[in-house]
């Protein structure tokens, strides 16, 4: 089976199933990833190095490479490539999270381009699957997003395999981190889409100071990991690199520059965040988990940020009945609603790590399908019953002149130059 790995951020679950594939040995493995040189700084690559051919992904060589490549299948995730890129597609979504509402009208752009490379998947399409990470989450993407439900199949979340299947010794990896990752960890992970943190507790820096002279006291490390720089205001990196000088004990990365979260959640004792869907992969290790409550109490309508495709931030209203797809009392750690109850949950997380093992277990009964160490090994199963169920097409640029192909190609230039 020939596999291309088009993905925009070389982490999570498209990392899990691409190690998974490579350690099979079985495979035909091309990765379309623009950041490879920043990768092989991460401590991930240190410990279990990926061997593998990667290419640029808009490269006009690599698009000659791809298309000689002939893959079998594209397994991409939230950025899809320009026209047709293998015979058939398969989504790995980044996260499952609790962002809402995903319906048809917010995933109206990825339901155009797909249509570009395999044709319409709002109707049964042997070319093109979304993987599910549960029934909750497939019911969404058929009832809310519109997609026919034989193009979304329920196979669980990768990136939970690695805490059934590696372990990370902290002392392995003191070089990736300015304090001794021996000493207990909190990783703090807010999701970008509320721009500032803390924004209705005082603002971040001020925040961030309360927790980190609260850890620094106990001799707890923190790593805080943002999303790229871009997806904030250049007012909130600036303040969260200023405050950074000040912390000894702390680490920041920005995912543009530290791509990886994978060896953080492993060393990290506690997970802190405001909703971010790192928190469902974290579930999987049983840890604790502090959620902080992502807005002011009684607000009824707030800002919901979203990047646009060229790059630039910009702001929606949002009301509450929209803004999640479960209520937040759903998790499997804990809530916070201020600052002081913050402080005082991750204190007692540190001191019982098993403080959450049922909720977390809970969650994923719920939620994932069979978090059980084995998701890859079924993504991998599904993609061989997927390439053996409709004949080929080479080279994938071929499938541009299929009738449906041909009418997503049309949509989507027209709409790009509107």
């Amino acid at each position: 089976m020939k596999l291309l790995y088009w993905t925009t951020h070389l982490n999570g679950e498209i990392l899990a199933h691409l190690r998974h594939a490579i350690g099979e040995n079985r495979h035909e493995i091309l990765v379309a990833y623009d950041h490879w040189e920043s990768f092989q700084k991460e401590a991930c690559q240190r410990l279990w190095p990926l061997s593998v051919r990667v290419i640029p992904r808009l490269d006009w060589r690599s698009q000659l490479e791809i298309q000689k490549f002939g893959a079998d299948v594209a397994l991409v995730d939230d950025l899809l490539p320009p026209f047709p890129v293998a015979s058939r597609v398969f989504v790995i979504w980044h996260g499952f999270g609790w962002k809402g509402p995903q319906d048809r009208m917010e995933m109206d752009t990825f339901l155009r381009q797909s249509e570009r490379l395999v044709g319409p998947v709002v109707k049964a399409n042997p070319r093109f699957a979304w993987k599910a990470y549960g029934e909750f989450d497939r019911r969404q993407r058929i009832e809310k997003m519109g997609m026919a439900p034989e193009n979304v199949v329920k196979l669980g979340m990768a990136a939970g395999d690695d805490f059934f299947l590696r372990d990370v010794d902290p002392s392995a990896v003191r070089e990736f981190y300015p304090f001794d990752p021996v000493a207990p960890t909190v990783l703090v992970a807010p999701t970008w889409h509320y721009g500032d943190p803390f924004y209705h507790w005082g603002g971040t820096d001020k925040v961030l100071t309360l927790l980190a002279d609260s850890l620094r006291k106990w001799g707890v490390n923190m790593i805080l990991r943002m999303h790229d720089r871009l997806r904030y205001s250049a007012g909130t990196v600036n303040r969260i690199q200023q405050w950074r000088r000040m912390q000894p004990h702390v680490m920041v990365k920005f995912q543009d520059e530290n791509v990886d979260n994978t060896v953080d959640m492993m060393i990290s004792s506690v997970l802190l965040t405001n909703f971010s869907s790192i928190a469902n992969t974290f579930y999987a290790s049983r840890k604790p988990t502090v959620h902080w409550y992502p807005l002011e109490r009684d607000l009824d309508q707030t800002v919901w940020r979203k990047l646009k495709c060229e790059g630039l931030a910009s702001t929606d209203a949002g009301t509450r009945h929209n803004l999640w797809k479960l209520e937040l009392t759903e998790n499997g750690g804990s809530l916070a609603m201020e600052p002081a109850e913050m402080i005082f949950q991750v204190r007692e997380a540190l001191d019982n790590p098993r403080r959450d093992e049922f909720r977390a277990q809970r969650f994923l009964e719920t939620y994932m399908h069979q978090c059980d160490g084995h998701t890859c090994g079924r993504i991998t199963g599904f993609l061989e019953d997927f390439v053996t169920g409709t004949p080929g097409c080479y080279p994938p640029i071929l499938q541009a002149f299929r009738p449906g192909v041909l009418r997503g190609l049309a949509r989507s230039f027209f709409n790009e130059i509107r």
